[in-house]
């Protein structure tokens, strides 16, 4: 081929070269671009992402650090907590002894008002004693003015006798409901105990030097108010005796 021809087809040649590699390039471009516009946001997502992470460590961090705080106790702090604690449950307890043996005169108290009730109810004593009077007085008259002397007189006689057995019956009313009053209080009496051991099982561990004679204290006043309640006569209970008038 001649010389012209091949520097023309060489021409040729470079040119379709560089419009073949020109089209190439401008089809190739766009994905390019958007694979570095791609590119650039997905590290700038990574950066948002990491930013975001990092502000809640730092924030998670932060309020772990606040209830620590806030959460530890110092050494002062809780001696002192547990010494007002103590102080209460030792105040509570003095409370708890004083409400047991208050309770225990209430009950002799109790007791008091009905055995008066008992003794005053119809027909007591003091009614019986009324009656007889009265109709040995009728009787008298009669023997002061000289009228059916003999017969007055064993009228007399004979209240006396009769008022004699209804005493005696009355007696007998008076200290089955005595005795019956008396089982009542005796229960009552062990059932208030039993309620005080159940508080002084709980506040064991308040028992010092302040409490412990207080604590010895009631503890003996059950016993002598349940032996009394068990053996002592309804009339000669040393407790119940300080309610008297």
């Amino acid at each position: 081929m001649p010389f012209g021809l091949i520097g023309l087809s060489l021409v040729d040649d470079y040119r379709r070269f560089v419009y073949y590699h020109h089209g190439v390039v401008q089809r190739f471009f766009p994905f390019v671009v958007l694979s570095i516009k791609a590119n650039k946001k997905e590290k700038q997502n990574r950066i948002a992402m990491k930013s975001l992470v990092l502000s809640a460590m730092i924030c998670a961090a932060a309020v772990g650090t606040s209830v620590a705080n806030t959460g530890i106790a110092r050494p002062g702090d809780k001696v002192k907590k547990e010494h007002v604690n103590d102080q209460s449950r030792i105040t509570a307890f003095k409370q708890v002894i004083a409400f047991h043996q208050r309770n225990v005169d209430v009950l002799f108290h109790q007791f008091e008002m009905a055995k008066k009730q008992i003794r005053e109810s119809y027909g007591s004593h003091a009614d019986l004693d009324r009656d007889k009077a009265f109709f040995v007085n009728v009787y008298q008259q009669d023997i002061d003015q000289g009228l059916r002397v003999e017969a007055s007189k064993k009228a007399i006689t004979e209240i006396e006798a009769l008022y004699v057995k209804k005493h005696e019956a009355r007696d007998a009313y008076e200290a089955a409901k005595l005795a019956k009053l008396q089982g009542q209080l005796r229960a009552e009496l062990k059932r208030e105990q039993k309620q005080f051991k159940k508080a002084k099982r709980k506040y064991a561990g308040v028992v010092n030097g302040e409490t412990l004679p207080l604590l010895q204290s009631v503890e003996q006043y059950f016993s002598k108010a349940i032996d009394q309640a068990e053996n002592a006569d309804a009339d000669h209970m040393t407790i119940a005796s300080r309610y008297q008038r």
